[in-house]
């Protein structure tokens, strides 16, 4: 999975887990949110959980509607638009010669 996927998702997960107050939510029901396979969420959850991001425990709670999925998006997009931009400003203030010094700077 690309990492800019992997990060959208991470971002919706955390969304979603943020808005839950403290409620439990289970992993198919993430995973629906996001429209992927509840192992790409369990195996996202176990990379936060590492992290010290998310708390997890096995166990069974109800679904609900998520407001998240219907909006996470047209938020990403944007967001991912705004970082764009500042990639492509940061990009032009360089030249195809100053990569090449860079290159030749780092051979060094």
């Amino acid at each position: 999975m690309a990492a800019n996927s992997k990060f959208s998702i991470a971002v919706h997960v955390l969304a979603i887990l943020a808005r839950s107050c403290d409620e439990r939510i289970k992993s198919d029901y993430i995973a629906k949110s996001v429209n992927t396979n509840p192992v790409v969420i369990r195996r996202l959850l176990s990379t936060l959980y590492e992290s010290g991001l998310v708390v997890s425990q096995t166990g069974t709670c109800g679904d609900q509607h998520c407001a998240v999925g219907k909006n996470i998006q047209a938020v990403l997009e944007k967001l991912q638009s705004e970082v764009d931009e500042a990639i492509e400003e940061r990009l032009s203030k360089y030249t195809l010669q100053d990569v090449i010094e860079m290159v030749e700077s780092e051979k060094a």
